[in-house]
């Protein structure tokens, strides 16, 4: 039984784009279904169980908030990059209009503390409230009020990495 079918080893034979046998060519697509398949049982067996052990985060020299306002001085500085781009891509795309006031609060939390926005201290929340404000000078709109369940921001320290794995 061939296994790339008839129509496509009609195809080569018109063609002829290597002195290659017929035969040789169903043995190198098997061949390649083998790699596949080693190549999703390493993967699956080996990398994926120890890929979602959580590590510790590691200390920075400064402080959360100055690496976040650091961020974004330097996203400002990206020509032909605007800050709606960049809130859009945390956000796996959601158009920019969609993200509320509290999904920002929840990938600031992140961000800055790698932790649910639920679980922030008062000292973190205050903090959380000075960053929201100074993404906000960023932007020509007010954030809207409230949570939209729909969008939901990367967070890939919290999250399982074999959900943002693609093959």
């Amino acid at each position: 039984m061939p296994f790339l079918g008839h129509g496509l080893c009609d195809l080569y034979m018109q063609h002829r784009l290597l002195p290659i046998p017929v035969e040789f060519i169903h043995l190198l697509g098997w061949a390649w279904v083998a790699l596949e398949v080693a190549f999703f049982a390493l993967v699956m067996l080996s990398w994926l169980p120890t890929i979602n052990i959580r590590t510790k985060t590691p200390e920075y020299k400064m402080s959360p908030e100055e690496l976040i306002t650091k961020v974004l001085d330097m996203v400002k500085m990206v020509p032909g990059y605007d800050m709606e781009t960049f809130i859009s891509g945390w956000f796996l795309g959601a158009p920019f209009s969609e993200v509320k006031k509290d999904n920002l609060v929840e990938f600031i939390c992140w961000a800055m503390y790698n932790k649910d926005f639920r679980h922030a201290t008062p000292e973190e929340s205050a903090a959380m409230g000075r960053k929201l404000a100074e993404f906000q000078q960023c932007f020509p709109r007010e954030f809207e009020e409230g949570y939209n369940p729909k969008v939901s921001c990367t967070k890939f320290t919290l999250e399982d990495a074999a959900s943002h794995i693609i093959h």
